[in-house]
């Protein structure tokens, strides 16, 4: 009841949390990720017909997505929805840092 009055960036604090007590067992932290886990997915199967190769690889990003419990079912529902393993993308700042470099004529290697 306190948690829901909180704004998003405090609720986001909570997931390591979270996390940490649903890999030591906890029955209430893992419903709780299991069912952020199926929400995730759920957004995937809305934008899941508009893909044209279903070959495709599907990229994860964002701090819940790299490991702990959401991550892994969500990489497992993936798998089940999609021919290519998922991938977890990097730091955005880095992508941010490449893009910069090329417009200004400098394309990183590779």
């Amino acid at each position: 009841k306190e948690v829901y009055g909180r704004p998003p960036a405090a609720l986001g604090r909570l997931g390591p949390v979270v996390a940490a007590a649903a890999a030591a067992g906890d029955p209430v932290a893992r419903r709780i990720t299991e069912e952020a886990a199926q929400w995730l997915l759920r957004d995937v199967d809305a934008v899941r017909p508009a893909l044209s190769d279903p070959r495709a690889p599907v990229v994860m990003h964002g701090s819940v997505l790299r490991e702990g419990p959401v991550a892994e079912a969500v990489r497992t529902g993936l798998r089940d929805r999609f021919e290519a393993a998922p991938r977890c993308a990097g730091d955005g700042a880095v992508g941010a840092a490449g893009m910069a470099l090329r417009r200004l004529g400098h394309p990183l290697p590779g």
